[in-house]
């Protein structure tokens, strides 16, 4: 009898140990969608700016910003990799970039910018990984209009 409720009890052992993985990825996961969720917020200081333009703008101004963030096929490690080894750790730059790259018509033009005007190294694995991102946008916006 001892021997089963040893058993049992490494299989609890073993439950809460995944119970408790589980709800730190749920905490990260949570957190991430917060900073999501804050950039796409006003500010208090901004909201007496905010309050003096039309709604109708604003509201559209948001969800356009949204919209463009989330059209990235990036995976939640790619997010925090290329934030923090591209941005400088600046969500706000590479929301910036994003806006920047997604106002773009094609890859070449993206390419440019990248390599010019940021003075990023093509040769760079973070780098070509993103590009493999912005390339592939483009693929998939070029797709969706034929």
């Amino acid at each position: 009898m001892s021997t089963e409720i040893q058993e049992i009890m490494k299989k609890i052992d073993a439950l809460t140990a995944g119970l408790a993985d589980l709800k730190e990825r749920v905490a990260a996961l949570a957190a991430d969608q917060q900073e999501a969720d804050d950039v796409t917020t006003p500010a208090d200081d901004d909201e007496a700016s905010a309050a003096e333009s039309p709604v109708g703008e604003e509201a559209v101004s948001q969800t356009e910003t949204a919209t463009s963030r989330r059209q990235w096929a990036f995976t939640l490690n790619d997010r925090y990799r290329f934030r923090r080894e591209l941005f400088g750790n600046s969500d706000a730059e590479m929301i910036d970039t994003l806006e920047m790259l997604g106002a773009m018509t094609s890859a070449e033009e993206a390419e440019e910018y990248l390599f010019v005007d940021l003075g990023w190294n093509p040769a760079n694995d973070d780098v070509a990984d993103f590009l493999a991102v912005v390339r592939r946008r483009f693929s998939d916006r070029h797709a969706n209009i034929l």
